[in-house]
C-alpha cells in the first residue's frame, strides 16, 4: 500500500519523502495515516495517524536554519522543536519528531530526565521565541524516529513510555 498523499501545502521534496516514510512505517504498524492534517487553531500536523490504541502526530525536523538565525543555529533548532512540541503534544496522545538518521535533532536533555516533559519557561521560552513561537506551557516529545531514507527504515528512540509502544 502506498503512502497517503498530502493534502496541499508547499514543503520541500525532501521533508515530503521523510513524511512520506513515516506514514508507510505507521501503516504498517496498523495506522489509518494521513499528512498535512489540519489541526484546531490553523495548524497542520506533518503525520497524523489514528489506530484503536490512539493517536500520534509526528512533526519532521531536517535541521533547517532560517538565515536570520545562522549565528544562533543551535538555539534555534532547539526552539523549533520546543515550539513543535508545545503547539502540537496537546493533539495527540504520542507526539514524535522524525528526522533523518545523519542528523540529530537537539532534543533538551531535560526531556530525556523528565520522561519526555518539558515544563516551558525562562531559556526554553527564549529558544521557542527565537524560532517564532510565543506560546508557555508543557511540551511533551514521546520520541524521536530516526528515518533512514536511503533504506527507507524507521528506528525509534523513546522517550516516555507512551513512545516506547511506537
Amino acid at each position: 500500500m502506498s503512502p497517503p498523499r498530502p493534502r496541499g501545502g508547499s514543503v520541500s521534496r525532501y521533508h515530503r519523502l521523510i513524511q512520506e516514510i513515516v506514514a508507510s512505517w505507521l501503516e504498517g504498524r496498523g495506522y489509518d495515516v494521513s499528512l498535512e492534517e489540519p489541526l484546531p487553531g490553523g495548524l497542520v500536523a506533518d503525520v497524523y495517524a489514528e489506530s484503536p490504541w490512539g493517536t500520534v502526530i509526528v512533526e519532521v525536523e531536517t535541521g533547517y536554519v532560517a538565515p536570520r538565525a545562522l549565528m544562533v543555529a543551535e538555539h534555534y533548532l532547539e526552539g523549533r522543536i520546543i515550539g513543535k512540541a508545545l503547539k502540537y503534544s496537546r493533539f495527540s496522545d504520542v507526539f514524535a519528531v522524525a528526522a533523518p538518521s545523519y542528523y540529530r535533532p537537539p532534543i533538551p536533555v531535560e526531556a530525556y530526565k523528565r520522561g519526555g516533559v518539558l515544563l516551558v519557561d525562562g531559556s526554553f521560552l527564549e529558544k521557542a521565541l527565537l524560532a517564532g513561537t510565543a506560546w508557555r506551557g508543557i511540551a511533551r516529545i514521546d520520541a524521536v524516529l530516526d528515518v533512514n531514507v536511503a533504506e527507507r527504515s524507521v528506528s525509534v528512540v523513546p522517550l516516555s513510555r507512551k513512545g516506547e509502544h511506537l
